[in-house]
């Protein structure tokens, strides 16, 4: 009996690293926005900031998922539609 207990802390101790988190796991913090009537989600550390809603400036000849470019904080940034890339 004393042996099969053994193994089970060595099991445990092999799949976490003394956090509730199996060890090669990651927790993330994430961003979370909701665009229409959808819900995302991104690594906070690929946010480089928020800014106030703005309707993009369209572009021709670009792809559908592109919506166009705004301006924020002294920048031009291309607003990519995130239900049209999932098509």
């Amino acid at each position: 009996m004393r042996n099969a207990k053994a193994q089970s802390e060595i099991l445990a101790d092999a799949t976490t690293d003394g956090r509730r988190n199996p060890v090669g796991t990651e927790l993330l913090d994430l961003f979370v926005f909701e665009a229409g009537s959808r819900i995302f989600a991104v690594p906070a550390n690929q946010v480089d900031g928020t800014t106030e809603a703005r309707v993009p400036a369209v572009l021709p000849h670009t792809p559908q998922a592109i919506l166009g470019v705004v301006c924020a904080r002294g920048r031009m940034l291309t607003v990519v539609g995130p239900a049209l890339c999932l098509v």
